[in-house]
């Protein structure tokens, strides 16, 4: 599920991919989309938390970390088309 905030720079989506194991439950992805500005285009910046040695993911783990990469990609893309309508008008 990709939880979505807006605030006054622009809005803010995360997906937290994974409930169990415990060390894993606190890994994110999330995207920054700023507002669009005169002459300039919105940008989005992706952010995630990583793994160490001692917190590696199984096989398994990056089908779900991808899946979830590309939901919070399409989604950040659905909302920089929303915001250009918006910014249209």
């Amino acid at each position: 599920m990709i939880q979505r905030e807006e605030t006054d720079w622009g809005v803010r989506l995360m997906a937290k991919p994974f409930t169990y194991p415990k060390e894993h439950a606190e890994m994110y992805v999330q995207a920054d989309i700023s507002l669009p500005r005169p002459k300039h285009r919105s940008e989005t910046k992706f952010f995630f938390s990583g793994t160490t040695v001692s917190r590696p993911l199984r096989a398994t783990d990056i089908i779900i970390w991808t899946e979830h990469l590309k939901a919070i990609s399409d989604a950040a893309r659905e909302e920089v088309l929303r915001m250009k309508g918006k910014s249209k008008k």
